[in-house]
C-alpha cells in the first residue's frame, strides 16, 4: 500500500511538473512571437540604412524615418527571452526522471541545450556591438526628454556616409541582427512544437 501511495504521489508530481512546463514554454512562445516582430523590424531598418548610406541620400521621410530607427534601436540588445523554470526546477532536483517519456525527455533536454546557446548569441551581439561604439560615437549624439522619455538623435548623415569605415562598421550591425533573427525565430518554432509534444503527453494521461 505504501508503494502505491509512493507511485500515485511521484505521477502526480510528474503531471504537475509536465502542466508547469507548458504554461513555461507557453509564455515564452508569446514573448519570442513579440520579440520576432521586433527585432525583423531593427534588422530591416539596419539593411535599409545600409543602402541609404551606399547611395548618400534620404530621398523621402520613409527613408529618414527607417534611418533614425536604427539609430534608436540598433544597440537595444538586452531583450530577455523567459526560461523554462520548470525545467530547470527538476534538473537542480534531480526530478528528471518524472519525466517518464524518453522521447520527450530527450526533447527536453535538447530544448535546454538551445536555449543556452540562445542565451549565449545574445550576449556576443551585445558584445560585438558595444566593441564598435566609438565609431558611433563620433557621429550620433542622443537627447533625452526626461517629461516624455523620448529619445532623439543628431547626426550629419552627408560626413557619415563620406566615412567608409562608419559605412563598413555601420553594414556589421545586419549581420549581427540577422543572428539574433534566426535564432529568435528558432527559439519560437522549437518552443512551439515542444509545447505541442507536451500537450499530447497531457490529453494522454487524462
Amino acid at each position: 500500500i505504501n508503494n502505491w501511495n509512493e507511485l500515485n504521489k511521484q505521477h502526480a508530481q510528474s503531471l504537475d511538473y509536465h502542466k508547469r512546463m507548458a504554461e513555461d514554454l507557453s509564455r515564452l512562445v508569446e514573448n519570442t512571437e513579440e520579440l520576432n516582430v521586433k527585432v525583423d523590424r531593427i534588422l530591416r531598418a539596419l539593411v535599409k540604412s545600409t543602402e541609404l548610406l551606399e547611395t548618400g541620400q534620404i530621398n523621402s521621410s520613409e527613408d529618414r524615418e527607417a534611418f533614425e530607427y536604427a539609430l534608436l534601436w540598433f544597440s537595444r540588445t538586452n531583450y530577455q527571452v523567459p526560461a523554462i523554470h520548470t525545467y530547470d526546477e527538476m534538473k537542480s532536483s534531480g526530478d528528471l526522471k518524472l519525466i517518464y517519456d524518453i522521447e520527450l525527455r530527450n526533447k527536453l533536454a535538447s530544448f535546454d541545450d538551445f536555449f543556452t546557446q540562445v542565451e549565449s548569441v545574445i550576449t556576443k551581439l551585445s558584445t560585438a556591438i558595444e566593441q564598435d561604439y566609438s565609431v558611433f560615437n563620433s557621429y550620433i549624439r542622443t537627447y533625452v526628454n526626461p517629461e516624455s522619455l523620448d529619445v532623439s538623435y543628431s547626426y550629419d548623415f552627408k560626413e557619415m556616409a563620406s566615412n567608409e569605415l562608419f559605412v563598413n562598421t555601420f553594414s556589421r550591425l545586419s549581420a549581427h541582427w540577422r543572428g539574433y533573427v534566426y535564432f529568435i525565430r528558432g527559439l519560437n518554432i522549437d518552443a512551439k512544437d515542444l509545447m505541442r509534444d507536451l500537450e499530447t503527453y497531457l490529453s494522454s494521461q487524462q
